[in-house]
């Protein structure tokens, strides 16, 4: 909600605010997936688990913080990475995937937020862990 406050300008949100999101968010019809304590919408039209795409910029062309993009779209550039390097270990898939988003540098929430990917890719058999440590298709 904080996010969406701060895209109209609203800098403080307080219970009436927070009512009257929460009710108009209630009325749109939409699907929505969880990351861990984040929270993602999807147009009613999208399908997160079909989703085959990751996008670096937002609508107005600013590049996204690892920690506003869903882990549908990070398995994505997860696939990428694993098709341009066939099998590599998890610290370098994390720091590939960071880079496929314009982050050169890691940081504790782009280190996270891949790591729960790559987790949540693994359990759904989206791609493998081998037993030297390393990532794969």
């Amino acid at each position: 909600m904080h996010k969406v406050l701060n895209a109209w300008s609203i800098s403080r949100g307080g219970s009436r605010v927070e009512n009257i999101f929460n009710s108009a968010l209630n009325r749109v019809e939409k699907n929505m997936t969880t990351d861990e304590d984040r929270e993602f919408l999807w147009e009613k039209t999208q399908n997160p688990k079909e989703y085959s795409i990751y996008r670096v910029e937002d609508a107005e062309g600013n590049k996204r913080n690892m920690d506003d993009i869903p882990s549908e779209e990070i398995i994505n550039a997860i696939i990428e990475v694993l098709k341009e390097q066939i099998s590599i270990s998890e610290m370098d898939l994390v720091r590939e995937t960071a880079k496929k988003f314009g982050f050169s540098r890691l940081g504790s929430v782009i280190e996270n937020t891949v790591k729960y990917a790559i987790v949540k890719g693994s359990s759904a058999g989206v791609f493998k862990r081998l037993a030297n440590g390393n990532v794969t298709l």
